[in-house]
């Protein structure tokens, strides 16, 4: 059964979903500054002290004016990334990451914990450039460095070039995409699962309708099987911590009644195993572990 009292101290907050619609569960319009606040304070009531969040996001200014407004000393760890370098020069690269931090820490008006590249295909720059890299973290008051990856091949490519530098890694990880999972990592690897609720593809009985016919099916049969074996939704993805592989786990709440929702649940303890087999075996269709290539 899942330690709630555990689980709860491996949580960071996923922000993306409070300034955009980000989620294929994610029906509602943009938060009010208001009602961010009110989340994010709500956050921090229980104990939820690190969050993630990136300038994609396009929300780092109102978690600094939130920031600002309670004043916090070392209280909370920020999370963020660093764009795609793919559409910058090629001598420009180094420049545009420190002028992505310097930015970042001035909207959130706080030190910066950790930095991950968002985009997976900027990993053997980084591996050419680490040392420089470093400084640029140094000299920003940043602790750590990691990269938010999607892809095996490229966790291989981390794996052979960093053999002692400690590495956040920030990974997919659910009932239907466990090969992550699976893994065993070298005790200088820190890993973060995301994506256990898959976007909210996996606890939403209403999502998005502007996704692949065939998603919006796969959906529709999903929870049609899991109702009729009375299945709570969250009781099967919460499954996958029990492979102990994470040391933290990002999701992207949409307001405070998901959190209480969440954490007020009383789940039986009986095995989902059998189940989680079926649900592979029949839904497990091309690419609908990968949200991206969903729309």
């Amino acid at each position: 059964m899942i330690n709630k009292k555990k689980f709860r101290k491996q949580i960071v907050i996923g922000t993306a979903q409070l300034t955009t619609n980000y989620g294929i569960a994610n029906l509602k319009k943009k938060n009010k500054k208001k009602t961010i606040f009110e989340f994010l304070n709500h956050c921090i009531s229980k104990g939820f002290n690190t969050f993630d969040t990136a300038q994609g996001y396009i929300n780092e200014k109102v978690l600094g004016e939130f920031i600002k407004k309670k004043k916090f000393k070392k209280k909370i760890k920020i999370i963020s990334k660093i764009s795609s370098l793919k559409l910058i020069g090629k001598n420009e690269k180094l420049k545009f990451i420190d002028n992505s931090i310097k930015k970042s820490i001035k909207d959130l008006n706080y030190d910066i914990d950790t930095i991950l590249f968002h985009d997976q295909r900027d990993i053997e720059f980084v591996i050419k450039n680490f040392k420089k890299i470093k400084q640029i973290l140094f000299n920003n008051n940043i602790n750590r460095i990691g990269f938010s990856i999607y892809d095996l091949k490229f966790y291989k490519i981390i794996k052979t070039n960093f053999k002692k530098e400690k590495i956040i890694i920030q990974l997919p990880c659910n009932i239907f995409n466990d090969a992550f999972a699976k893994l065993n990592y070298p005790k200088n690897f820190e890993i973060h699962a995301r994506s256990i609720f898959l976007q909210g593809f996996l606890i939403n009985k209403k999502i998005k309708k502007n996704i692949k016919r065939k998603y919006y099916l796969i959906h529709k049969e999903y929870f049609s099987y899991i109702e009729k074996h009375s299945i709570d939704p969250y009781r099967l993805c919460l499954e996958i911590l029990k492979y102990k592989k994470f040391s933290k786990v990002v999701i992207g709440f949409d307001n405070i009644n998901q959190i209480n929702f969440l954490f007020n649940k009383k789940f039986a303890n009986t095995s989902l195993h059998n189940h989680i087999l079926n649900l592979k075996k029949n839904f497990l269709g091309s690419s609908f572990e990968d949200p991206r290539k969903w729309l």
